[in-house]
């Protein structure tokens, strides 16, 4: 049995390092590093949250559940429902105002999405055009 848990890591840990760079919205990750980055400034994560990142941003804009964040990202440790949900909690205070792009689906578990752009300049423009008439 734990053979088989050390070759399931030993496959996650390889396909992880096909994809050392992911960028979502203004959020990068530098797999080489294993730092994340929001709007070009460091975000000191734990190790889990930066795996936990890692694996939403690869899996942008599918829903993951939350048994199989559990699985790769603890290892299919058993542990109580609260962990994942601290660590979100946790994970989005640090991403301060890119924390959006991490969406609950009640009942199901976890997406990671580009939060939607700023209206162009033209809204801006034509805003600061109605104050000058």
């Amino acid at each position: 049995m734990e053979m088989i848990a050390r070759v399931k890591a030993l496959i996650r840990r390889s396909a992880v390092e096909e994809s050392k760079f992911l960028t979502l919205g203004n959020v990068f990750l530098d797999g080489e590093k294993r730092m994340a980055y929001v709007d070009d400034r460091p975000v000191e994560l734990t190790l889990k949250e930066y795996e936990l990142l890692h694996l939403l941003m690869l899996n942008k804009g599918i829903v993951l559940s939350r048994d199989l964040i559990m699985e790769r990202v603890w290892d299919g440790y058993e542990s109580e429902s609260r962990t994942l949900d601290m660590h979100i909690k946790s994970l989005r205070k640090k991403l301060g105002a890119s924390a959006g792009m991490i969406r609950t689906m009640r009942g199901v578990g976890y997406i990671a999405e580009a939060l939607p752009t700023a209206p162009a300049e033209g809204g801006a423009e034509s805003g600061s055009g109605s104050q000058e008439d």
